[in-house]
């Protein structure tokens, strides 16, 4: 049972009929064309209809239009919403059965211009491009038809103007307005064109240029909008669009020099005295964004073009509004400006060249030098581009010298070629890009195999600054800091990251366990010292030592009154002490451990692991 329909589809027509008339100009069967009538329009479907998962069949654009109402079939009431079984229930008949969209392409139709004298009958697939024919709907096709059907139409209504030259535009205009409605624009262009070849009008010009502006064919809507304009020179809504269409491909003089000419035509239009505000302050931002381009202005032309954005996505105002984000080093962001222009002109050269400079500035110079060459080959004038590559290139031979340099262990040569490399590109090198990033770190990498500490943390530090998560440059700034004999500023600069990090990353972990370590060790006492022996004596002068220091340190020695009771406090803290330093270093493991750099603590817990170890081994070999 057909369900009532929704007040918004109740007038919905998208056929290439005229209203109300479809069954007049169907030929076949009604046991042929029933199954293909929508039940939305009460039309023949179009070629590109649906079918649900009931195998109903319905205009595309007449079921995505009852769908955003109700999310059940309209002839059977089923549910057709989406769900994880089948996401599919509204698909195109043409690949959902194929064979059903064969029988509709051979319903039996005539055409629509059969009231004015045409006399073609065919396959409905074959429709469309009968009606672009442009040699058959004019005056002269539709006599040659009469003529060769014996001088007399048979189907001509006697209500109709035969051979009526606006009658057979409007005809055309019936049906194009109807593709327009249905989204279909190419074909709306199409036959707006059959209307125009026919009597041509400003208003058909301009609804040619507003399908021409749907599908971004801004070049024929601007061609248009001029044509209608020379027809009727005040002819606001033609101004209107192209003054759109003049904005959406960066003809921003053109779409001002149009705007104003309007508002010349029609002094009294207010819309378009709103518009013409609005167009010349779209202008004067686009200059002054250009501007702060041209001086270095990132962050400023980053808020200009962004509120650009918010007003047009012309690709010249998207690729500036990325040049803004690669300045400032934010190539995420640029990465997906550039992207989202290719997508939709891919003969974009400078888009080519903009994503290009993005992945240099991220270090993928494979990928950047294709898109550079891809945007060279378009575009083989563009000298910004023609330097950026160059520059590019210069800097990839000289990076891969110094990193050859690296692995043969010649760091003084390996450091002079990474200054080579900056001095290439550091006056156009964002600071917080990822290349910045990686060759700051890999030359701090170089200055610390060469003991320059001081400047290996400078260039560790910039590192850092320009990605904050590269974790070689933390790990080779704490390896410099130690060096400088500042171990517990490396700690203090490990801890939170090994707190974020650390369990998941290897290096950090490392590092951190190796700052602990150096500052347990620098803090411990140092036996050897205390003693007043030095490291590789024998355990008799170890003994011999003690004894010395014992009679020096013994608390008898120290509880008269000329001594306080800080003096006393000091007293026996270095006698424990001497008392711990002759366990250790009289033990053969112990004295190695502390050799190593293990404090007194780190040295009792191994040797507590080691006889866990040894006990548990022998038990299972005698288990």
């Amino acid at each position: 049972m057909l369900l009532s329909l929704p007040q918004p589809f109740a007038t919905l027509t998208q056929s290439y009929f005229p209203p109300n008339s479809t069954t007049q100009f169907v030929l076949s069967h009604e046991s042929h064309s029933l199954e293909y009538t929508c039940p939305i329009c009460q039309h023949l479907v179009e070629l590109d209809c649906s079918t649900t998962s009931c195998s109903h069949v319905f205009c595309s654009s007449c079921i995505t239009q009852w769908l955003s109402h109700a999310l059940r079939c309209p002839t059977c009431n089923k549910d057709i919403s989406e769900n994880s079984v089948n996401k599919a229930n509204v698909q195109l008949l043409s690949v959902a059965q194929p064979l059903a969209f064969r029988v509709l392409k051979r319903v039996r139709v005539s055409c629509p211009h059969s009231v004015n004298g045409c006399l073609w009958e065919g396959d409905y697939g074959d429709l469309h491009s009968h009606l672009i024919d442009s040699g058959v709907h004019n005056t002269e096709g539709l006599q040659q038809q009469q003529q060769n059907n014996g001088g007399s139409s048979p189907k001509l209504s006697s209500s109709a103007t035969p051979l009526s030259k606006e009658s057979i535009a409007k005809t055309f205009k019936e049906q194009a307005d109807d593709k327009f409605g249905a989204g279909s624009y190419k074909e709306a262009m199409e036959l707006y064109a059959g209307a125009l070849s026919a009597f041509p009008q400003p208003n058909l010009y301009n609804n040619r240029a507003a399908a021409a502006l749907m599908i971004k064919d801004f070049a024929s809507c601007l061609a248009d909008c001029d044509a209608a304009i020379s027809m009727d020179p005040k002819y606001a809504k033609a101004y209107l669009r192209k003054c759109k269409a003049a904005l959406e491909i960066g003809k921003f003089s053109v779409c001002c020099l149009a705007i104003e000419e309007a508002c010349k035509e029609c002094p009294d239009n207010s819309e378009l005295a709103n518009q013409c505000y609005r167009y010349k302050e779209i202008y004067n931002q686009v200059q002054l964004g250009e501007k702060q381009l041209t001086e270095k202005d990132f962050s400023g032309a980053r808020k200009t073009f962004g509120s650009l954005l918010r007003e047009t996505n012309c690709s010249l105002i998207v690729l500036s509004a990325a040049r803004a984000e690669l300045g400032l080093g934010l190539t995420d962001r640029a990465l997906r400006l550039t992207l989202q222009v290719l997508r939709t002109d891919r003969g974009c050269s400078e888009a080519y060249s903009v994503r290009g400079q993005v992945l240099y500035y991220v270090g993928d110079f494979d990928q950047a030098t294709k898109l550079m060459r891809e945007g060279l080959r378009m575009d083989p004038d563009d000298s910004r581009s023609r330097e950026a590559f160059k520059k590019m290139r210069n800097v990839e031979t000289k990076l891969k010298e110094a990193r050859n340099l690296v692995f043969v262990r010649k760091f003084a040569d390996a450091l002079t070629k990474y200054n080579e490399t900056f001095s290439v590109c550091c006056n156009d090198l964002p600071p917080k890009s990822q290349l910045n990033a990686m060759l700051h770190a890999e030359r701090g990498n170089v200055l610390l195999r060469l003991n320059m500490f001081e400047e290996c943390i400078r260039d560790c530090s910039i590192a850092i600054y320009a990605k904050d998560d590269l974790v070689e440059a933390w790990v080779t700034k704490a390896r410099a800091l130690q060096g400088l004999d500042k171990v517990e500023e490396a700690q203090d600069e490990l801890t939170p990251l090994m707190h974020k990090w650390g369990h998941g990353e290897p290096k950090i972990r490392a590092a951190y366990e190796s700052a602990v370590f150096l500052v347990k060790k620098k803090n411990r006492v140092d036996y050897y010292k205390l003693l007043n022996i030095p490291s590789v004596c024998s355990e008799m002068e170890i003994k011999k030592q003690y004894k010395v220091k014992a009679l020096e340190l013994h608390p008898d020695r120290w509880s008269s009154a000329e001594f306080t009771d800080e003096q006393r406090k000091e007293a026996e803290n270095k006698f424990k002490d001497i008392g711990n330093a002759l366990e250790v270093l009289c033990d053969p493991q112990r004295r190695q451990l502390f050799d190593e750099g293990y404090d007194r603590e780190a040295i009792e817990e191994r040797i507590q692991r080691a006889q866990r170890a040894a006990h548990h081994g022998h038990g299972h070999g005698h288990g």
